[in-house]
């Protein structure tokens, strides 16, 4: 029996212009860089707070467009996009959804997966809710770039 796996591979090439998307905290918040030096690097989470705060940003101009582009409506639908990586969420209320219920408000852990209710005071629960995402991000770079001898 054959079984058919559907992925996919994508580039992102984000263009920032003076900017520091993603500082080291390491090294007192300076640009995150490639050992080249030479190209910028963004980390994954970086990344993916960038993408939860625009889609939490509903009277923003990427809400609105997407809300138009996929004919959302905005009293219904709206709500199956809301953002689980957020301060201030309530635990215990969430711990008590059922997977349905919480796998259809939270875009975020429907996309990048989650770990949020890996432990609720001390007591393990929610496994169902813990997942792997659909969408993963690490950092590439052009391999031509590097000077001979670099790793």
């Amino acid at each position: 029996m054959m079984r058919v796996l559907n992925r996919g591979t994508g580039l992102l090439v984000i263009e920032v212009r003076c900017s520091n998307p993603n500082g080291d905290p390491d090294a007192e918040s300076e640009p995150r860089t490639l050992e080249s030096g030479t190209h910028g690097l963004i980390s994954p989470v970086s990344f993916k707070r960038k993408l939860r705060d625009l889609v939490a940003d509903k009277n923003g101009p990427v809400w609105q467009t997407a809300e138009s582009a996929l004919r959302l409506s905005h009293n219904v639908d709206a709500r199956q996009y809301q953002i689980l990586e957020m301060r201030g969420r309530d635990r215990k209320t969430i711990g008590e959804m059922n997977s349905e219920t919480f796998r259809r408000e939270f875009w975020d852990a429907r996309v990048f997966g989650n770990t949020f209710l890996e432990a609720i005071e001390g007591e393990r629960k929610g496994d169902h809710f813990i997942s792997t995402g659909v969408t993963q991000f690490g950092a590439g770079f052009d391999s031509t770039q590097i000077a001979p001898g670099q790793p």
